[in-house]
């Protein structure tokens, strides 16, 4: 049975169901592990728009810990935007911990107005969710794809929108709208919503997915420490949505005492008999005693 309820970002979530009474084992830490979301597409013109970042990968998992023993993490970076036509935005960058990987999302599919490089452009890229794919596209141009089985892909849009990236949860939208991303039972929130298309300022996914571009407007970058993938840009002359950073969350008996390197960033709170650690950037490492 479970020793107490808690309330996190708004939603409510039972403490862990681990050993006697409900009090959590201190042998084992339920870890939440979101890959970096991948960057919109770029534009070339308001006809020819980029597509939205497919969101990271949010995989969840019990691990046994051995006490003293020094364990590996690293918090991927989001993907990074691009304006030039004929150079793709970049994909997410994985998040571990241990031996649990999340890979990053895809990169929305960028314009490119004199259509040499198609289709290696103006696709989406592939990833834990794909990118979505440029409005404006050659018949081989087509939405990137999830890589893992453990997202969605992206879409290759419609009449007005570039396509909707990808989420840990859902595909993204003909719209232009980003796919919904994947609840958390660690935290109570949702992470890896993909990014909108650009051109109608077409909505991020559930989970941190950054809009697209409009008429004048930038496009909207993915949700740090979420996983989002970037909004896709509506014109060559404005950014493109850089993808959320990942995070790395862990969940343990409040009992145990925790040493982190100082190559990470991270905060803390206290549930009960639970301790919530979450680790917002770096590369390092952790030991549990």
């Amino acid at each position: 049975m479970n020793q107490g309820i808690y309330a996190i970002g708004g939603a409510t979530i039972a403490s862990m169901p681990y050993g006697a009474n409900g009090v959590p084992s201190p042998t084992v830490v339920r870890a939440l592990v979101v890959g970096g979301g991948g960057a919109g597409g770029s534009g070339g013109s308001t006809a020819t728009i980029g597509g939205g970042g497919g969101g990271g990968a949010v995989l969840e998992q019990t691990i046994a810990i051995t006490l003293n023993s020094a364990m590996s993490v690293t918090v991927g970076a989001g993907g990074a935007g691009s304006l030039t036509n004929g150079v793709r935005s970049s994909s997410g960058v994985a998040s571990k911990f241990d031996s649990v990987i999340a890979i990053g999302g895809g990169s929305g599919g960028n314009n490119d107005s004199n259509g040499s490089n198609a289709p290696y452009v103006r696709s989406g890229g592939n990833g834990s969710s794909g990118g979505g794919r440029s409005h404006t596209g050659a018949s081989l141009d087509v939405a990137g794809v999830s890589v893992t089985g453990l997202g969605f892909s992206g879409s290759t849009g419609d009449g007005y929108n570039a396509g909707g990236g990808g989420g840990a949860g859902a595909v993204g939208s003909s719209n232009g709208t980003g796919g919904s991303g994947r609840l958390s039972t660690i935290t109570g929130l949702f992470y890896g919503g993909g990014g909108g298309g650009g051109r109608q300022g077409s909505a991020g996914g559930t989970g941190g997915g950054g809009t697209g571009g409009n008429t004048g407007v930038a496009a909207v970058a993915g949700t740090a420490n979420t996983g989002g993938g970037g909004g896709g840009a509506n014109a060559a002359s404005t950014a493109t949505g850089t993808g959320g950073s990942g995070v790395v969350v862990l969940r343990f008996n409040s009992a145990l005492n925790l040493a982190l390197s100082a190559g990470l960033t991270s905060s803390s709170v206290f549930l009960g008999n639970e301790r919530i650690v979450t680790i917002t950037a770096g590369t390092g490492t952790v030991v549990f005693t």
